[in-house]
């Protein structure tokens, strides 16, 4: 298994979350974390299935403060060398981060890495420069992996 967190920050999601939910518990990674930040119960309503039939599925809530807050309030949750973020509305297929570690450790490049495309598309790995941000994001198409240990 791939130890490598991911913090979902949630407010007001509607049903891509489920999807998201869906993807992810097909994937070989561990822990999934949800921060509700100050959803009217949506977040709890869209996950409970979820968190009750898989362990890596952790929901945490604070009161309305933002996306960056419930990003920093996961990061202070997580553990691991490598952290990434998914926005509750994207898209993300099961293998994405996996695969992602796998060059990482093959190409023996340390410090925050990118991948172009997903699985079986175009795979560009290389080091970039966040400067002294803790942010890491998986979209659709692109993938940045935060390396704590920089």
């Amino acid at each position: 298994m791939c130890i490598i967190p991911i913090i979902i920050p949630a407010y007001e999601p509607d049903e891509r979350l489920i999807d998201l939910l869906y993807d992810l518990k097909n994937a070989n990674i561990s822990p999934i974390i949800i921060i509700d930040d100050g959803s009217m119960d949506a977040v709890v309503a869209y996950c409970k299935d979820f968190i009750e039939s898989d362990s890596r599925i952790r929901l945490y809530r604070q009161k309305h403060e933002g996306q960056a807050s419930a990003r920093n309030y996961g990061l202070s949750l997580a553990q691991g060398r490598y952290i990434a973020f998914v926005d509750a509305d994207d898209y993300m297929h099961p293998q994405m981060l996996e695969q992602l570690y796998d060059d990482i450790i093959e190409s023996g490049v340390v410090g925050n890495h990118f991948l172009d495309g997903g699985i079986g598309r175009r795979r560009v790995v290389f080091p970039i420069n966040l400067a002294d941000t803790r942010i890491a994001h998986v979209g659709a198409q692109t993938v940045f992996l935060h390396d704590r240990q920089r």
